[in-house]
């Protein structure tokens, strides 16, 4: 029976009913097979629907990536001469032999979808195209780079366990699983923005690990084959970067979430700017000239460029990044002290008996050194009475510094000269220094970017809360001790909760002083020095309490509840300081990111005009993607502008730029090149004035956030210098 009359939005549930041909005494038996539905859908439904299931699978292969970059980080520190190092690779080749398993049966769901479009006839649509090709990547990799990887572990595995000619040396297989990572990347990044996002930051960060390596494998081995060797992958970087671009422009998808979209595209564009691929080929170049400190220099930019492209699109990164270079560097000039003043202790037959054992720990303190991972480190934020701007810290200078005399120790340690090689080692350990202060002072100012002051806030408003409930307390007893005494009556059976409250307020001090010997801060002193003398008075009132001295435990208990609504009031004037300060500097963050938003704006409407003036011919339709997309970016960044708008006119401009933006896509449609340039140019100069009001704002925020801030470091410094007065006398 035939039905006639479906169609679209229509379901259909049918099951099969089978009987055998040979009925038994009850009849026939009945075989039926589960329902199925089927339901009709147009064809725009049905590619929509297969986009989804294609979707997730790439969400899967997103989590395989993220496993195959954390095995490349894994296997790239394998160290050979390490017990446990034929056991890791073998974990990691088993490792490896699972995630290709994986990639095969995700392959294998992806053929499934293909063969569903070929039997919907919809075989030729772009998301067949689309899925042949993740299928074909999929199996690529499994087959090739991870088959390669697992291979050269288990390889890796026999020579550890055999002690043949034959070194042991994980660079061929961390190169392997680096490759397989990368090309799931490739996969990846086709899925949206936030993946692509995603990508790009790993493998810039990746990139600058490579980078820094062959940084320190250039400055450490200088024979012919080495610089060959070092050459070759140099180029191979350079041959990763452009592609990892390439792949981003050509996977660029401008549906979802514009302004993230315009800052990788920025990003982007910032890193072909800084000629990172053609800095890298010249350093491969100078390498096998045997210009090593040129090349080294070139190394080590490239390695801050990178990173700063990842943390271009990824702040939060940043700050956590910061924060483990400058655990590293603290530890860097922990060891190099120690090793300076183990090297200045030794006598001339002990340097000379440990010569070798100094010099290979200088020479691991040197490699930490030369692989750090640090981005550019900007000038610090202008204070109040600076009369000039602050210049950007001289790290990179620091740094060459500190590499350079751990260079001149390592000569003199291999020369026996002892005292040469301290006076080395003690220049490094100065150089370390400085730079751990500049890096330290950089967390501060980025993790206040990044998080403000709720830490400050949140920990100020605990110690209010605190001191005011140790207050009520102290009162509440104060009030009994005042109504026995009045009756005639003992007060020692008061001197139980008395000595409870006051274990909990000593409590207190003592984690105020942990705090402050974690974490200096100017307002934990002053308040302190109350909290203790409320201490001592609370004290002083249980040895009256269980004497029975009940006017003297009065007295005591109206001197410690006067000193706690003292403390009270100080610290309420320093959390109404910091909730202020911190409204700025969230205001100032947020003005910020309005502000940052419209530099990518303009500098993508100039770079329209520049596209604009170099179309061949009138054909405009490659360019009418990237306006509508500007223009989201445009819709999108009104709301954020709407926070300044009781203090600087910001939207007549960007309406009209809008306006001229559609006048210029009018113009594009209509061939008129000349008329959508001139509609770009007005464009352009209303987005600039909105840029310039906004940055203005930024400022002027920022100079009262820095006012309150002096004000805040006023009182707390006259705070301070009320309580050493009081010490002393």
């Amino acid at each position: 029976k035939g039905l006639l009359d479906l169609k679209v939005g229509d379901t259909v549930s049918f099951a099969i009913e089978v009987s055998d041909r040979y009925p038994g005494q009850d009849g026939p038996h009945v075989v039926r097979s589960d329902t199925r539905r089927i339901t009709f859908l147009s064809k725009k439904e049905y590619l929509k629907q297969i986009q989804k299931k294609k979707d997730r699978l790439l969400s899967r292969i997103l989590t395989i990536y993220r496993q195959q970059r954390s095995a490349f980080d894994s296997v790239r520190v394998l160290e050979p001469a390490a017990d446990s190092y034929m056991q890791a690779c073998q974990v990691e080749a088993i490792r490896q032999e699972l995630v290709r398993d994986q990639l095969k049966e995700i392959a294998l769901q992806v053929k499934l979808l293909l063969d569903d479009l070929a039997a919907n006839n919809v075989s030729d649509a772009p998301e067949g195209e689309s899925l042949e090709h993740v299928r074909k990547a999929l199996l690529n990799i499994a087959e090739q780079h991870l088959a390669n990887a697992a291979s050269l572990l288990r390889h890796q595995s026999g020579v550890a366990a055999k002690d043949g000619e034959e070194s042991p040396d994980p660079s061929s297989a961390a190169a392997a699983v680096n490759t397989a990572a990368r090309e799931l990347g490739s996969l990846v990044l086709l899925r949206s923005i936030d993946m692509a996002q995603e990508v790009y930051a790993r493998e810039a960060r990746m990139l600058a690990q490579v980078q820094a390596s062959l940084r320190w494998r250039t400055v450490q081995d200088q024979s012919a084959a080495a610089q060959s060797s070092l050459s070759k992958e140099q180029n191979e970087l350079a041959q990763w970067t452009a592609r990892l671009v390439k792949d981003l422009n050509h996977g660029m998808r401008f549906e979802k979430r514009p302004l993230a979209v315009l800052r990788l595209i920025q990003s982007i564009k910032n890193l072909q700017a800084a000629l990172t691929e053609q800095r890298m080929r010249q350093a491969a170049v100078l390498i096998t000239q045997g210009q090593v400190d040129q090349a080294e220099r070139l190394q080590a930019g490239l390695v801050t460029t990178l990173l700063d492209a990842e943390f271009s699109v990824r702040l939060s990164g940043a700050y956590a990044t910061l924060i483990k270079t400058r655990d590293r560097m603290r530890l860097l000039v922990k060891v190099q002290t120690m090793l300076h003043k183990q090297c200045a202790e030794m006598s001339a037959q002990t340097f000379e008996e440990r010569g070798a054992e100094v010099k290979q720990a200088q020479q691991n303190l040197r490699k930490r050194l030369l692989t750090l991972l640090l981005p550019s480190v900007p000038a610090p934020r202008a204070k109040l009475l600076d009369e000039t701007f602050p210049q950007a810290p001289p790290v990179q200078n620091l740094l060459k510094g500190a590499d350079h005399a751990m260079a001149e120790a390592l000569k003199q340690l291999a020369a026996g000269q002892q005292q040469a090689a301290i006076v080395q080692q003690r220049k490094a350990g100065q150089s370390l220094a400085r730079l751990v202060e500049l890096v330290d002072r950089w967390s501060v100012e980025m993790g206040i970017q990044t998080l403000g002051l709720s830490t400050l806030v949140a920990a100020s408003s605990e110690r209010l809360s605190r001191i005011e409930e140790y207050e009520a307390k102290l009162v509440e007893l104060l009030e009994k001790t005042d109504t026995a005494a009045a009756e005639d009556q003992k007060v020692d059976g008061l001197a139980e909760p008395q000595q409870i409250l006051t274990e909990e307020l000593a409590t207190f001090n003592s984690d105020l002083i942990k705090q402050n010997q974690l974490n200096p801060d100017q307002d934990i002193p002053p308040l302190l020095s109350r909290m203790q003398r409320a201490e001592q008075a609370m004290r002083a009132a249980v040895k009256s309490l269980k004497a029975n001295h009940a006017d003297q435990a009065i007295g005591q208990q109206e001197q410690a509840a006067d000193i706690l609504a003292e403390a009270f009031a100080v610290v309420t004037r320093q959390n109404e300081q910091l909730g202020l300060l911190q409204s700025l500097v969230m205001f100032q963050r947020s003005v910020g990111f309005a502000n940052g938003y419209m530099g990518d704006i303009v500098a993508e409407q100039q770079d329209m005009i520049v596209a604009t003036k170099a179309l061949k011919s009138d054909d405009a339709s490659g360019l009418l993607p990237r306006f509508a997309h500007l223009k989201r970016c445009m819709d999108d960044v009104a709301p954020l502008l709407d926070m300044v708008a009781t203090r600087v006119n910001t939207g007549t401009p960007l309406v009209f730029a809008a306006t001229d933006l559609e006048d210029a896509v009018d113009s594009l449609e209509n061939n008129d090149k000349l008329d959508a340039l001139d509609a770009q140019d007005v464009a352009a100069e209303s987005l600039d004035k909105v840029y310039h009001l906004v940055k203005e704002l930024r400022f002027q925020t920022g100079y009262i956030a820095e006012i309150v801030d002096f004000l805040h470091t006023s009182v707390s410094d006259t705070a301070m210098m009320e309580y050493q007065q009081g010490a002393l006398n």
